[in-house]
């Protein structure tokens, strides 16, 4: 790099036109994209305000979620690229403040280029990850609805269809609970419904109905004293 100008005299366009200074950027901001053995704030601060790429990568890996997208959709106007770190770092921590942050950046810039069918393409690719209540806090009142009308609409249907599993899995989860409280109410009533004179299997007296209010059950229809019982479990017998 001899022979070049200072930092304070460098031209902006031969930044981002000369073909060996686009190369090393190139290979700089997959650096910075892949290396894991770094720390992105302390690199940030090293970097020069110009570059806005490298910054936006580096403050989306500082988890400036925000500040980084608006950088690469805003003032690089890079919005492939803020879509391709957000899916990284996505992947990676399974944060929903990235996708939040990215495609409220790409509605924020949606006059610009083809930002809002960037936004809708996000909306639709992760459209089992938001409810429509999330979407009207990313979207803004000026936006023309129908240009992401199909966006929206698969997040309603999948919302429908979620609530609608939701409600399914309630009701079964409902009969099942009563189908365990008739077997519980089934195994209480054998507890008292005594004809006889009955023996418990374990000692061989007889069981007083007003003396025994709790009795073990055994498989077979015999009973034992609860006593009885209680002594085998904790001794590891079988109650049979």
């Amino acid at each position: 790099m001899s022979g070049r100008k200072g930092d304070a005299e460098l031209d902006i366009d031969e930044i981002n036109n000369d073909a060996e200074i686009v190369m090393i950027r190139n290979r700089l901001g997959t650096f910075l994209e892949t290396a894991r053995n770094c720390d992105p704030a302390a690199l940030l601060q090293k970097l020069p305000p110009y570059l806005l790429k490298e910054r936006g990568i580096l403050l989306v890996r500082s988890s400036r979620y925000e500040e980084g997208f608006s950088e690469l959709i805003q003032e690089a106007q890079l919005p492939l690229l803020a879509i391709r770190v957000a899916e990284e770092a996505y992947c990676e921590t399974k944060s929903l403040a990235i996708l939040n942050a990215l495609i409220k950046c790409l509605f924020a810039s949606y006059r610009t280029g083809n930002c809002l069918r960037l936004a809708a393409t996000m909306l639709e690719r992760y459209y089992d990850t938001y409810s429509s209540i999330d979407l009207v806090a990313l979207i803004p009142e000026d936006v023309e609805i129908e240009k992401i009308a199909v966006a929206l609409k698969r997040v309603v249907e999948n919302e429908t269809t979620r609530e609608n599993r939701l409600k399914i899995e309630r009701a079964c989860q409902e009969f099942a609970l009563l189908e365990l409280r008739g077997q519980l109410e089934r195994e209480r009533g054998k507890w008292v419904q005594l004809e006889g004179e009955e023996r418990c299997q374990k000692c061989g007296e007889a069981i007083v109905p007003e003396a025994s209010t709790m009795l073990y059950v055994l498989p077979d229809g015999g009973l034992k004293h609860y006593a009885c019982g209680k002594t085998d479990a904790e001794s590891g017998a079988d109650n049979k």
